[in-house]
This record gives C-alpha cells, sequence and structure tokens, in this order.
C-alpha cells in the first residue's frame, strides 16, 4: 500500500522589508523545519532541502541569494 504524505502548508516568504529581521529569521526557520519534519524532507539529503528552502523563502530573498553566489 503506497504511504500517504499528510498535506502541510509552506511557511509564507520570510518578511525582511519590515520589523526586526533577526526575530523574522528566527520565526521563518521554525517553521520551515517544522514544515520539513511535516512533509518527510527532514532527514533527506542537505540539496534537497537547500532546494526547498530557496524555493520558499520569497523573491527577495532569492534575489539576494543569486547576487550573493555571483559576487
Amino acid at each position: 500500500m503506497a504511504e500517504s504524505v499528510p498535506f502541510a502548508p509552506p511557511p509564507e516568504p520570510l518578511e525582511i522589508s519590515t520589523g526586526n529581521l533577526a526575530h523574522s529569521w528566527g520565526k521563518w526557520k521554525q517553521k520551515f523545519e517544522i514544515y520539513l519534519k511535516a512533509i518527510g524532507a527532514s532527514k533527506k539529503p542537505d540539496e534537497m532541502k537547500v532546494g526547498l528552502l530557496l524555493n520558499h523563502i520569497g523573491e527577495l530573498c532569492l534575489e539576494i541569494f543569486c547576487c550573493l553566489l555571483s559576487s
């Protein structure tokens, strides 16, 4: 019998334009780690987890990440 995967919505994109960035990051990271556990990805290869993080962190954060890679 196939194992069913529970539906778990990913966290909203990380908001970095207002408020306390360190606090926002800490809360977002916690929600993301819970999401990884809920979908069964917490023990998957880091490459997969990074892909999920970059897919869900938000457009602005992805742009910053890409700029850092190209520097």
